[in-house]
């Protein structure tokens, strides 16, 4: 089974990921940890692409988490047979992204790179706010749950999460 999940910053991608990849024993990709060298530094696209294609050729089954619009995008989502979307509201994503912060401050996640230490500024607020919503982000996400209706499943709060995650474990398939 390859799997994408999609959707706005701090809606909890990197979460559901672990979890389902942890549940059907499948590696795991996350594309803050591609896209990000240590203490933040931004790794050149053509190499983050050249990572994200040898994970998908080296796995038969796969859980890819992370938007990344310009990382082999495309790719990720003609080959995948379960695309999930988070669809979170602002709010939420606000309140889990200070939860977050609290959680895991100065630390390092396992779903980022090497020194890069938790962090909640104004700059990841104004994205989760407003840079992550732009019409053409919207859009984006709007066009893949369109063109891929019959792959696509929107989650929509975390209580659908925690229903999907439930039944997923119930039934070992999505």
């Amino acid at each position: 089974m390859r799997i994408i999940i999609i959707g706005y910053s701090a809606s909890g991608k990197s979460t559901l990921a672990k979890n389902i990849g942890e549940i059907f024993n499948i590696p795991v990709l996350y594309l803050d940890k591609v896209h990000y060298l240590s203490n933040w530094k931004e790794r050149k696209r053509e190499e983050s692409t050249k990572i994200v294609e040898d994970f998908i050729k080296d796995n038969k089954d796969y859980v890819i988490e992370g938007t990344y619009s310009k990382i082999a995008f495309d790719l990720r989502i003609k080959l995948a047979d379960k695309i999930i979307f988070l669809d979170f509201d602002r709010a939420t994503c606000v309140c889990q992204a200070v939860d977050r912060f609290n959680k895991y401050k100065g630390t390092v996640r396992e779903s980022m790179s090497e020194g890069c230490v938790e962090k909640f500024d104004l700059n990841f607020l104004h994205w989760i706010l407003i840079g992550g919503r732009t019409e053409k982000r919207v859009n984006l996400f709007n066009k893949v749950v369109e063109e891929n209706k019959d792959k696509t499943i929107i989650l929509k709060n975390r209580k659908e999460v925690d229903d999907f995650l439930l039944e997923i474990k119930e039934n070992k398939s999505i």
